[in-house]
């Protein structure tokens, strides 16, 4: 019984020309600060950024320990330090679901074809599926190896490193560390 008094009374002293003009400046300043807050900046979202730089940081050094532990193992190389440059970044490709319907109308047929990305349910969070990553590209290495003054050595080193990374032996650098 008091709710339904507390409620009448609430009603009335909105409705009463006091409460209209409280409700009426109540919607400006709600509308004023809808205005506003389209003015200011959106925050930009440098950890998304700075994930991407660690992805492909982290990507090129363990490709680096991953070439250093296998030249390692060549005969007369020794100790050997390996530079990778990387241009690009991690791509991801979705995994789409498509569809396509197909209506014949007499002589006419039509075909409308319809693509999605297929979501899954990943901690709590709907998570696009990765079908596929493709590695940012590498573009040079270089490699300064106790045995790369002999030449022998050298050019197996270019021959490994050309054959691991699948790239040109022009993009490849060795010296001797001193």
């Amino acid at each position: 019984m008091n709710d339904i008094k507390i409620f009448k009374e609430i009603k009335n002293k909105l409705w009463s020309a006091k409460g209209s003009k409280w409700i009426v400046i109540l919607g400006f300043i709600g509308m004023i600060l809808i205005l506003i807050s389209e003015f200011i900046p959106e925050k930009t979202d440098k950890k998304s950024n700075e994930k991407e730089l660690y992805k492909v940081s982290d990507y090129s050094s363990s490709m680096e320990k991953q070439i250093e532990n296998m030249l390692s193992k060549i005969d007369g190389v020794g100790k050997v330090n390996v530079t990778l440059m990387v241009s690009g970044t991690e791509e991801y490709i979705y995994a789409q679901e498509n569809k396509s319907n197909i209506s014949k109308n007499g002589e006419s047929n039509s075909s409308q074809n319809e693509n999605s990305y297929i979501f899954i349910q990943k901690n709590g969070d709907k998570e696009a599926l990765v079908q596929k990553v493709i590695n940012p590209v590498i573009s040079g290495v270089v490699i300064v190896c106790e045995g790369g003054g002999n030449s022998v050595v050298r050019e197996s080193v270019y021959k490994a490193v050309s054959v691991s990374l699948n790239i040109a032996s022009n993009k490849i650098y060795v010296t001797k560390l001193e």
